[in-house]
């Protein structure tokens, strides 16, 4: 056993009977499964058009990612995705989604539903929410007209097939709601599923300002210099790239045996360590041998290995790196998600503790 050991959490195959989504899921449920963590975040492959999700907000910002589900293909984005966001859920924007894109939806901003309107390849829909508490409010009308207000979370809400019981995320009760969003033999809606979206778009026709446009960033091509791994790169660097953002992270498609980043630390903020099968669809395949090294200070760290999916939280202050490759059977994606819009670090330089801010999560 080693000091750090509560800090590793290797996935779990999540499975159930979601409606056009591919099981198992990679799922990390913040504290209710890294007893320790400030994160939850799911990696969600799907492959049918649906709305998700009703209109809801949430006590901090949330960042809601729409990708190509095959990271060695990150921008071959086919498909065609509608996002409801707004003040309240009376008044709420539609803004088409064509490519891949991050949304930093910001703290009480009503959002959803997402319609997930055409699909020529399947995309993955990651939520990254920075806390370990999953807490989301939704707004109704009561008979007499008065609002009420619904908070719901991770680990508290109650299945709706069976209210006795907790909410085991199974998806069938989603899946027998989603049902009539089948698509005929022609490709085309039924009209139930044409009705249930009606009052969303009348609603976005009344309500086109562009506001909340600066909260959605299309992911930009980076450079690679690296030839251990496939190009060209993507990631989000926070604040620079929108505004009040507080995450900031790299998507890394290793293909060869490396050695990835410097010995270093984090003094005022966590990075949790990603490490999964490059292509969403296909979490669970992982044919690679990794070695991440954690330390008190850099003079001694101890080393741990493992090899199937998994993400390290990297507590503030807690020295860490470089990560090692040991073995690439298969393109891996390793992905660094760094709690704050301005990624720093300290290294050490001749015994003297230096800090560098710039540059990207590593």
């Amino acid at each position: 056993m080693g000091q750090f050991d509560k800090y590793l959490y290797t996935f779990p195959q999540e499975g159930g009977e979601w409606f056009g989504m591919i099981t198992p899921r990679g799922f990390l449920r913040g504290n209710k499964e890294l007893k320790t963590s400030n994160l939850t975040i799911d990696f969600t492959a799907l492959t049918k058009a649906q709305p998700m999700d009703v209109p809801h907000f949430h006590p901090i910002d949330e960042y809601i990612l729409f990708i190509g589900a095959d990271l060695k293909e990150f921008f071959n984005f086919d498909a065609e995705l509608h996002f409801w966001i707004g003040e309240d859920p009376e008044h709420m924007e539609m803004v088409p989604i064509k490519q891949s894109s991050i949304i930093r939806v910001p703290a009480g901003t009503y959002h959803a539903p997402t319609f997930f309107k055409e699909f020529r390849a399947p995309l993955d829909g990651s939520a990254l929410y920075p806390s370990g508490d999953f807490r989301t409010v939704q707004r109704r009308v009561k008979e007499n007209g008065a609002y009420e207000y619904v908070y719901s979370g991770e680990g508290i809400g109650q299945c709706i097939k069976n209210p006795k019981v907790k909410c085991t995320f199974c998806g069938k009760c989603v899946a027998e709601q989603m049902a009539i969003f089948e698509k005929d033999e022609n490709g085309e809606l039924s009209e139930a599923a044409k009705e249930y979206l009606r009052p969303y778009y009348e609603m976005a026709e009344k309500n086109q300002t562009h506001r909340f446009d600066k909260y959605i960033y299309p992911f930009k091509p980076m450079e690679n210099d690296n030839p251990n791994l496939l190009g060209p790169r993507a990631g989000f660097r926070g604040e620079e790239e929108i505004e009040g953002a507080r995450v900031s992270f790299m998507f890394n498609i290793v293909q060869k045996e490396c050695q990835l980043g410097d010995i270093h630390m984090h003094p005022n903020t966590e990075e949790y360590l990603f490490f999964f099968g490059s292509d969403i669809k296909k979490f669970f395949d992982f044919d690679a041998v990794i070695e991440v090294r954690m330390g008190e200070d850099p003079d001694h760290m101890e080393t741990y290995t493992f090899d199937k999916p998994t993400v390290v939280q990297i507590p503030q202050g807690i020295w860490h790196g470089p990560v090692t490759f040991r073995r690439i059977g298969a393109p891996i994606n390793y992905m660094p998600v760094y709690l704050n819009g301005k990624y720093g670090k300290v290294v050490r330089e001749g015994g003297v503790d230096v800090y560098k801010t710039g540059g990207i999560p590593e």
